[in-house]
């Protein structure tokens, strides 16, 4: 699967940010015949930091919360679910120019239409961001490992993980790049299957993006 996707962030205030991005693609088969494009994931989420120290080089930075609504696509690979997020996330200075975000969440998933509820559970998403300064100016590296156990609805007592690995640069002060290359895994951490009776199994999914600050 390969797409593009275009999104940006308004900052509200000096502590309030909205962040939304959606883009198109298209999606090849290689293990059975099957070609399409379409719409990949639309995204909109709020944040609020609280008083967080910048400075700091190794040790608790401070934390934030978030409401984040993520909306199914059409495109395959990405017409999955629904799913409202509420949580927060404490951040850390790990020294060496690397950070982590623990995100600390709570989802709610429906059917792509709306015309299911399937489930609420806890999530846990630690994004570990390595901000060199020795590679070009605005690198970034982001590795994002997630995983949601669901508690109630159809899903309960399933779990669902995935890892997202992201590189990044400054195109402009207001425009940014990145390569993004994701891959789904089951309640396990087995890679997750396409098909239950067949071996067909989730691909990596890459996906090159733009991103403009207004």
């Amino acid at each position: 699967m390969a797409g593009s996707v275009i999104g940006g962030n308004i900052g509200l205030s000096e502590t309030d940010m909205v962040l939304f991005e959606g883009g198109y693609g298209k999606h090849r088969g290689d293990q059975a015949e099957s070609k399409s494009s379409g719409w990949t994931q639309f995204r909109f989420r709020w944040f609020h930091l609280f008083d967080m120290n910048y400075d700091l080089e190794k040790g608790y930075r401070g934390w934030g919360t978030q409401v984040d609504m993520q909306m199914a696509g059409s495109l395959k690979g990405q017409n999955g679910q629904n799913v409202l997020i509420v949580g927060g996330m404490p951040t850390y200075a790990l020294g060496g120019h690397w950070n982590l975000y623990l995100q600390l969440n709570v989802a709610n998933t429906w059917d792509r239409h709306f015309d299911n509820w399937n489930g609420i559970g806890p999530g846990i998403v630690p994004q570990l961001i390595f901000a060199p300064d020795n590679w070009w100016t605005g690198a970034q590296l982001r590795i994002t490992p997630s995983y949601i156990y669901w508690v109630a609805g159809e899903f309960e007592g399933d779990g669902a993980g995935e890892l997202e690995i992201n590189l990044g640069d400054n195109i402009s002060p207001k425009v940014t790049w990145d390569i993004t290359a994701n891959k789904k895994f089951d309640e396990d951490l087995k890679s997750l299957r396409r098909e239950p009776s067949t071996n067909l199994e989730n691909d990596w999914n890459i996906f090159a993006n733009v991103s403009v600050y207004f």
